[in-house]
């Protein structure tokens, strides 16, 4: 949502004061009150010495102390109300108030002390005016002036009409009406023309000051950046000196006759001279044991104005043999016409060095690529093969000169693996982190197998320049794989008919045998007589065991083999299911099958859904602390959707799967088992604190629809 602030009208805006102004008039008025409390201080004493001499009464004296009083005391909620204005009019005005008052104040005095008399006290108008005048605009003056003389005509006119009690002195006698006019004249003009003096001074004095001020912040601003000019010029000389001694290149400058008149500390750091015994030396004094070259550098800088990475072979001082790289260029100035040469000598001993060992290791994984049987191959990011191994050959029957420019697609055998081949090469190139995939792999010169590609992204300056893959022939594991999967899930119809079998017996002989034995014992003392109540309560605790042991075996029986799915069918005997084990754990179980009523399913995939949603249930009560949970089994074209949502405390999904893997605990691993089985998919979704969602995709070919 925007501020106020955002909307405020340029108007607005103008005439609000910022801080710096508030603080700016705040101190002005606060100086305004300590000349305005000398002032009124200098009335009350005043009123008071003329009492102490009998020159005016009590009345006049108390009137005249009271109106310095007020003078002083008005400064208090002025000010309170200066601090609380934001806005430059009503700041204005409240000022033009201020002042009002105050000369409310001083006419009141004028007025207790003599009235038209005391004419002689209008100098207090005048020294306002005067200070207000300073710091004022130069219209302030005159409104005073206008102001001060209006209140002092209007306290004679009222006190000669009688309005006003008449102040008696003794000083003076009584005035005339013409003479009082004339003093009326007189003050208002000598206030005017002090508000004239004043703001025509005030003006010139605001100018003056102003030019002072703005040439006091040119000076210290010229001073700043003087200073800061010198500054920088220091701190750029220690750092390029400090440059100069610290770098690693040997920094050199000879003259056109060969003669070094500068040279970096370095020197003696690469080859063991120390540079006080090079200065001054010619070039060509031993330094090299072959001058003639040295001299072909010079000739060739002075011919062509520089020369770049020219290399030569030195003996440091160890007798290391170092690979030198020289850059020299030719350098003129005014002060030198023939130029000087600058040379730069760097040490690229570690470069050769490793583009040796590169080289090295570039042939011996070579010769390692050539004898693997797997194929390695680089694809670019548009997914064009760039370079294969030769075990290309014999693996698919393409030559890597062919293979080279084709496609990745091209090698698929089916449009699935070439969609997914598409978007592994995004995920690569988007996350840049190693992936594995398996593909129909489709060879020139046979049938299409199956093969597993590792990818690994080669990021080159910060891009992904490539893709490093590994590709293998995994048909044999496929087969494995899948005899595996054939016995394991023979192996599970077996264990599914031997339950189905022990549930028959246990429901049909146990349970029936069970209860056969409960009735006995039920009826067992019928037409008995004399029978003592210990021996029919112990028999009804045995027939309270033996309805126990039997409500065990149907319920064990249930679990085994639920009769529901050969009589009542999969939907139905799910939502029974459910409503059973809400009844039974207390844990509320909602089940809506949608659009299912025309669906079938094979008894193969009928049992392992019921298992899937039995084992998925049976891991909420235990672990889940849950109590609600929402079963939905929802046909959405082409697959069916079975998702399971709980509202207990969640779980890591990636630390629960590692430590069931650890701890060897199958229930995790028998859902998956039997979702591979149906050829589905599984999802876990799981926070702590959040609940957990199982969603699992059964594909369209492993049920069918009913018209």
């Amino acid at each position: 949502m925007k501020s106020e602030e955002t909307f405020e009208s340029p108007v607005r805006r103008r005439n609000r004061l910022t801080l710096e102004d508030r603080e700016k008039y705040i101190k002005i008025h606060l100086q305004g009150a300590v000349v305005r409390s000398a002032g009124g201080l200098v009335m009350v004493i005043f009123g008071l010495a003329l009492y102490m001499s009998s020159c005016v009464s009590y009345e006049s004296c108390a009137g005249g102390v009271l109106s310095g009083l007020f003078v002083i005391l008005m400064n208090f909620p002025a000010l309170f109300v200066i601090e609380s204005v934001r806005n430059r009019r009503l700041f204005d005005l409240a000022s033009f108030l201020i002042n009002l008052v105050e000369i409310i104040g001083y006419t009141g005095v004028i007025y207790f002390l003599g009235g038209i008399r005391a004419s002689y006290l209008v100098p207090i108008y005048a020294a306002m005016i005067s200070y207000v005048g300073v710091i004022a605009p130069k219209r302030y003056p005159y409104i005073l002036a206008g102001t001060s003389a209006g209140a002092f005509a209007a306290m004679v006119l009222a006190e000669y009409a009688g309005y006003l009690p008449h102040q008696n002195l003794d000083l003076f006698p009584q005035l005339s009406l013409v003479y009082q006019i004339w003093i009326l004249l007189m003050v208002a003009s000598t206030l005017f023309g002090i508000a004239v003096i004043t703001s025509y001074t005030s003006g010139i004095v605001k100018n003056t000051r102003n030019d002072l001020v703005q040439k006091n912040r040119e000076l210290e601003d010229s001073r700043r950046e003087l200073s800061l000019y010198s500054e920088s010029l220091e701190k750029s000389e220690w750092k390029y000196r400090r440059i100069f001694e610290s770098i690693r290149n040997i920094y050199l400058e000879i003259e056109k006759d060969g003669v070094i008149t500068e040279i970096s500390p370095s020197v003696e750091r690469m080859v063991g001279i120390k540079r006080e015994k090079i200065i001054g030396r010619s070039i060509y004094d031993g330094f090299y044991p072959y001058p003639s070259r040295v001299r072909g550098l010079v000739e060739d800088v002075y011919t062509q104005g520089m020369v770049k990475d020219r290399e030569i072979q030195f003996f440091g001082r160890d007798g290391k043999l170092l690979f030198l790289s020289i850059s020299a260029w030719l350098m003129k100035d005014d002060s030198r016409p023939d130029g000087r040469i600058v040379i730069d000598v760097s040490d690229v001993t570690a470069r050769h060095m490793a583009e040796k060992a590169r080289r090295e290791s570039e042939e011996r994984y070579k010769m390692l690529i050539e004898e693997l049987k797997d194929v390695v191959f680089i694809v670019t990011p548009e997914g064009y093969i760039e370079y294969t191994s030769p075990a290309s050959i014999e693996f698919g029957g393409y030559y890597p000169e062919v293979a080279k420019g084709m496609h990745v697609s091209e090698f698929i055998a089916d449009e699935a693996g070439i969609e997914k081949a598409v978007e592994l090469l995004l995920e690569l190139l988007t996350h840049r982190t190693p992936l594995e995939c398996e593909f129909l792999y489709k060879p020139a010169d046979k049938a299409p197998f199956y093969v597993e590609v590792s990818g690994t992204p080669i990021v080159t300056h910060g891009d992904v320049t490539g893709i490093l893959c590994i590709m293998r022939d995994i048909s044999h594991r496929k087969l494995a794989e899948e005899h595996i999967r054939i016995l394991t899930q023979e192996l599970m119809n077996i264990q599914e008919k031997e339950r189905k079998r022990i549930a028959c017996d246990l429901h049909d002989d146990v349970a029936q045998n069970l209860a056969s034995l409960m009735i006995a014992c039920e009826t067992f003392f019928d037409g008995s007589k004399g029978i003592g109540p210990d021996l029919k309560t112990k028999m009804k605790n045995f027939s309270g065991v033996l309805k126990r042991s039997l409500t065990f075996v149907r319920d064990l029986s249930y679990e085994l083999r639920p009769p529901g799915l050969d009589q009542l069918g999969l939907i139905k005997t799910l939502g029974r299911y459910c409503e059973d084990f809400s009844e039974k754990h207390g844990l509320r179980v909602d089940f809506f099958p949608v659009g299912m009523g025309a669906i079938t399913f094979d008894p193969d995939t009928e049992i392992n859904i019921y298992r899937l949603i039995q084992e998925t249930l049976n891991n909420v009560k235990n672990h889940a602390a849950a109590d609600y949970v929402v079963v939905k089994f929802v046909a959405s074209v082409p697959d069916i959707i079975i998702r399971i949502q709980d509202n207990g405390k969640g779980f890591d999904v990636d630390n629960r799967l590692s430590s069931a893997m650890a701890e060897r605990r199958m229930g995790l691993h028998s859902m998956n088992q039997r979702v591979a089985f149906m050829s589905g998919k599984i999802k876990i979704n799981s926070r702590p604190g959040e609940g957990t969602t199982v969603i699992v995709s059964i594909p369209g070919e492993r049920f069918r629809k009913d018209i």
